[in-house]
C-alpha cells in the first residue's frame, strides 16, 4: 500500500523537475521519506495530535524544498 503511494508522490516530484517547477538537485527519495516519515511518525506517537494544520505545514515545507532556484 504504501509503496504505490510513495511511487505517486517521487512521480510527481520527477515531472515537477523535468518540467522545472522544482529544483532539479532535489534528493526526490529523500523528501517522499520527509513527508511520508513525518506522517508516520506523528500517527505512531500520537495520532490524535493530527491536526489539518500539521498537514499544511509539512505541505509548504516540502514545497520549499523542493522550490527551484530563482534566476
Amino acid at each position: 500500500f504504501m509503496l504505490q503511494h510513495e511511487e505517486i508522490l517521487a512521480n510527481i516530484i520527477e515531472q515537477g523537475k523535468k518540467s522545472g517547477e522544482f529544483a532539479v538537485q532535489a534528493d526526490t527519495a529523500l523528501v517522499v521519506d520527509m513527508i511520508y516519515g513525518s506522517v508516520f511518525y506523528r500517527l505512531m506517537s500520537n495520532p490524535a495530535s493530527i491536526q489539518p494544520e500539521f498537514f499544511d505545514s509539512l505541505g509548504i515545507l516540502g514545497l520549499k524544498v523542493l522550490s527551484a532556484p530563482q534566476s
